[in-house]
């Protein structure tokens, strides 16, 4: 699993060598032949035009450019990757931006919050019905989902009582930190939102969570109305905090 970084660049760098693309040397840039550099400008407008596609491209940080300036400039990485890498964040997005399905059910261990959720272990179902759920699936080693804890932070204490925030700490099952990791992120970050984490190593599957971290933006009757790959920053997280209350039938 990948961590989708700020601007939802595919966090793991990609190292290795391209086949026909000249040996890497410290400090040196590979030379871009003039047949590279028109199969590149193709498959860059193929990504771009694909992406264009998507059904919620507009509501993703998905920015999937590749610079030619860049490339032939300050470039250390082989160009068949890069595009690699590109085509990949561009299926993540298609597979991240379907809605409609139920939120599947799963045992949550609270790290902090078990009053607002009614104990230390409880079932993510019981928390519907009443009023609808941003669930957030993060890591504690996942710098990108460090990033924006504090934002749900505050968004959490503005939406208090018409939105509940739930985040969920799936590194044990993501490779990006332990139980431990993340309660110390909880606590380091001084985060009072309900948090917590699952020993279900399935629901990152049942979720189809693709990459870290994710968000859900479920009614209170359980609907998914929306699913957001990678970082969110503060604008996006009331904007989607918003249509969520609208479509619940309810107002901020």
């Amino acid at each position: 699993m990948v961590s989708v970084g700020l601007r939802g660049k595919l966090a793991p760098s990609l190292k290795g060598r391209g086949e026909g693309l000249g040996q890497h040397r410290r400090g040196r840039t590979p030379r871009v032949t003039v047949h590279q550099r028109r199969n590149l400008k193709m498959n860059t407008t193929f990504i771009q035009n694909r992406y264009k596609t998507l059904p919620c491209h507009g509501s993703y940080h998905m920015r999937i450019k590749v610079n030619m300036q860049r490339l032939n400039t300050s470039l250390r990485q082989p160009k068949r990757l890069i595009v690699t890498a590109a085509l990949l964040a561009v299926a993540v997005v298609a597979a991240a931006c379907s809605g409609g399905k139920t939120a599947p059910d799963f045992t949550l261990i609270t790290y902090h919050g078990q009053e607002t959720l009614g104990g230390e272990t409880v079932q993510f179902s019981s928390l519907l019905g009443k009023q609808p759920v941003v669930l957030n699936f993060w890591a504690g080693l996942c710098p990108p989902c460090r990033a924006e804890m504090p934002d749900f932070q505050a968004l959490s204490q503005k939406y208090q009582g018409k939105v509940l925030i739930v985040g969920v700490d799936v590194g044990p099952f993501s490779g990006l930190g332990s139980e431990a990791d993340g309660r110390k992120l909880v606590q380091e970050l001084g985060i009072t939102y309900p948090t917590g984490t699952t020993r279900d190593s399935t629901v990152t599957r049942r979720y189809e969570v693709l990459g870290m971290p994710s968000t859900f933006f479920i009614r209170p009757d359980g609907t998914i109305q929306h699913k957001w790959l990678g970082f969110m920053s503060r604008k996006d997280m009331e904007e989607q905090a918003e249509k969520l209350l609208k479509a619940s039938g309810e107002s901020s």
